[in-house]
């Protein structure tokens, strides 16, 4: 009896290529949203709009396959660095690329005390949460950036488009002094 391990080896590559499309399906249903990358003008905009003083470490929510990641590491080369994924494929894709930068956990669950500036790119559901269970708990002047769907409830300090085809909203929030 000969055994084809060539065979064998493509049906194990096979069921975990399935395992792991799965797991986006299921975490997509999940979220509200897939494992989106962020375009290379929305990155390029995203530079220009992010604050070159920061009292804090740098966060990304939902790093995705960690395209931001370089850009964050090339502007704050001094700081601490934390991006958070918690579907599967897109974290080992992270995690291959940019090493102990890369977290697998639900970012919600995570201490944001230390946070100087936070980026993400989350589906409006998401920016909601954010908006209700993270924001108003950052520590003062703590920066926010995102795109395409603002932080409902707070007025962004700048707002600019990017010039891509569907001209991407990018916010900048600031976390101020609670008046009461």
């Amino acid at each position: 009896m000969n055994i084809d391990y060539q065979q064998i080896t493509y049906c194990i590559i096979l069921f975990i290529l399935i395992i792991f499309a799965l797991n986006i399906v299921y975490c997509t249903y999940k979220q509200g949203i897939g494992p989106t990358p962020s375009s290379r003008k929305v990155k390029k905009y995203l530079s220009r709009i992010l604050p070159d003083k920061v009292n804090g470490d740098i966060v990304e929510l939902g790093c995705g396959w960690g395209g931001l990641i370089p850009l964050l590491k090339k502007k704050y080369p001094k700081y601490k660095i934390y991006a958070y994924e918690q579907t599967i494929l897109p974290f080992i894709c992270s995690y291959l690329f940019h090493g102990g930068y890369v977290i697998r956990k639900d970012f919600f669950n995570v201490n944001l005390d230390s946070a100087g500036l936070i980026v993400c790119y989350l589906c409006r559901k998401e920016m909601e949460k954010i908006a209700i269970d993270v924001f108003p708990y950052l520590q003062e002047n703590c920066w926010l950036v995102t795109h395409t769907f603002e932080l409902p409830g707070y007025s962004p300090e700048l707002k600019i488009f990017a010039d891509d085809l569907y001209k991407t909203p990018i916010y900048l929030y600031k976390k101020c002094k609670a008046t009461f």
